[in-house]
């Protein structure tokens, strides 16, 4: 019996720049996993598009002209919970990475980056969270500080909430109850003043990477 092919990663492209959608798209339409279904160049056309496509991710420029690629990304991981969003920016600035992480971004990756990198972000987007080196030593004058405070029983479950798992399995891999799991997890997020998971392993990863 012939295996099935695994789906491919349905990809959305948004940028206001034509020049850059379409070497995105260039680059991405040499990747077999991936399928470009669309581009948006604004605000109002990535959710609209994102409405009538569903796509798997979203790769996204912070900024789209007059508009911003954070409020795209709340409104479409607001709208569309499954779908996730790598916000993709010139700039390491901690400000802007933060708040694509608590609009929902699932990973913040530099333009410098590789192409190699982007295409693991995005082929990897529906399990973990990517956020770029140089982004995370940025986040790591307040990412660390918050960290120092942690106990070493917090900072097992932050490195378990790193590893992408869910509450179902670091119940398995601590032997605690699933609803003991989520009550130190919300404590976890209060402790660090993080709005999300992806915030959590990213402050661990930048108090890591400040010690280095």
């Amino acid at each position: 019996m012939t295996p099935r092919a695994r789906p491919r990663i349905r990809l959305m492209i948004v940028d206001d720049h034509e020049i850059v959608r379409e070497g995105l798209r260039a680059l991405f339409e040499t990747v077999p996993s991936v399928e470009v279904v669309g581009a948006a160049d604004s605000v109002a056309s990535a959710v609209a598009l994102a409405d009538s496509l569903g796509p798997d991710v979203v790769v996204m420029d912070s900024r789209l002209g007059a508009g911003s690629g954070i409020t795209a990304c709340h409104e479409i991981v607001g709208r569309h919970p499954g779908t996730r969003v790598i916000v993709l920016t010139g700039y390491p600035d901690p400000v802007v990475a933060a708040a694509a992480i608590r609009a929902g971004a699932a990973g913040y990756v530099l333009k410098q980056s590789s192409a190699e990198s982007l295409i693991q972000a995005v082929k990897g987007g529906r399990s973990e969270s990517v956020v770029d080196a140089d982004v995370l030593r940025h986040l790591a004058s307040s990412g660390e500080g918050r960290a120092e405070h942690l106990t070493p029983d917090d900072r097992d479950l932050a490195a378990l909430v790193a590893e992408g798992l869910t509450n179902a399995e670091i119940a398995l891999r601590t032997g605690l109850p699933v609803p003991t799991v989520k009550a130190h997890l919300s404590r976890l997020l209060a402790k660090l003043g993080a709005a999300s998971r992806t915030e959590v392993a990213a402050l661990l990863r930048a108090a890591v990477d400040g010690r280095d």
